[in-house]
């Protein structure tokens, strides 16, 4: 199961570059709805993520998967190659909300090197952000760019491309055990829920209909994947429709209302309320603060 879902796994390169930044590059409550790769070769800042506080500092990698909230400090100044990029799974998860993983690891001992990324800029040329104004949105013009640019790109630059962004997450996912093959095994105990879930996540769900997929009663349902998933039904459910919220945010000008419709809510206020709940900001200042950075 996993092997073939692996097998199909999407990666979208939004970004790609080598570039210095400074003090300019502070950032708090930073949730992109793209994740992101850094190697550092010059200088030092830090990264704080889920509590910890990482330095950013010259040899090393950095991951920062979509949708996880992070603080981005620079006291003077590092250079380093970033990589924007998305992972998606046949059944719509992001790669990363299935395995564990690191955020910081030494390159050098993982055999990746600065070539690996030159390579990628190689292959995609145009690719770094055009817009660095703070006070111009960049998302919605950053996927419009993605999608002209990938119109012109050669099956050779698209397997190769690929490859070298494979051989740059791997190192990052983390192996116990047997979880190599089976990460989450909530994701087969509970596949036809979740691909159904995905395929629907406009519509309101309610927890006896998604036991009924399961062919469980309610309770015990709730219980076995709350279990498995390590996360309640309805919390998965909201989860997911936040994370689509977040994208509709700042890839179109719809209203809240809009997009709180689109999103499967039928009240706008609770969807504030679980949209604040979930990423700890209000829709509206979730969109002036993210579309920024």
């Amino acid at each position: 199961m996993i092997k073939k879902l692996l097998d199909q796994l999407e990666i979208n390169v939004l970004n790609v570059e080598l570039y210095t930044v400074g003090t300019e590059w502070r950032h708090t409550n930073v949730i992109s709805p793209y994740s992101r790769l850094y190697y550092i070769t010059k200088g030092q800042g830090f990264i704080t993520q889920n509590k910890t506080r990482y330095l950013i500092e010259p040899g090393f990698m950095y991951l920062l998967p979509a949708f996880t909230r992070v603080d981005l400090f620079c006291p003077k100044s590092f250079t380093h190659y970033y990589i924007h990029f998305t992972t998606e799974l046949p059944d719509g998860h992001n790669l990363f909300s299935i395995f564990d993983y690191s955020t910081k690891l030494n390159a050098s001992e993982q055999g990746i090197e600065k070539n690996i990324f030159e390579r990628l800029i190689q292959l995609n040329p145009g690719m770094e952000l055009i817009e660095r104004d703070a006070n111009k949105p960049i998302y919605r013009s950053l996927l419009e760019r993605h999608e002209m640019l990938n119109r012109d790109k050669t099956a050779r630059s698209i397997i190769e491309t690929n490859a070298l962004m494979r051989l740059l997450i791997a190192p990052f996912i983390r192996i116990a055990g047997n979880e190599s093959l089976n990460p989450r095994t909530g994701i087969n105990r509970f596949e036809k829920v979740i691909k159904y879930i995905n395929e629907n996540i406009s519509q309101p769900f309610s927890l006896k209909e998604l036991a009924r997929l399961a062919n469980l009663n309610p309770s015990y349902f709730s219980s076995l994947f709350t279990k498995h998933m390590g996360i309640s039904p309805i919390r998965y459910v909201n989860t997911k429709k936040v994370e689509n919220a977040q994208r509709l945010l700042l890839s179109t000008t719809k209203t809240l209302d809009e997009i709180a419709y689109a999103a499967g809510f039928d009240d706008v206020f609770y969807f504030s309320r679980i949209f604040k709940k979930i990423t700890g900001l209000p829709p509206a200042l979730y969109r002036k603060q993210q579309q920024y950075i």
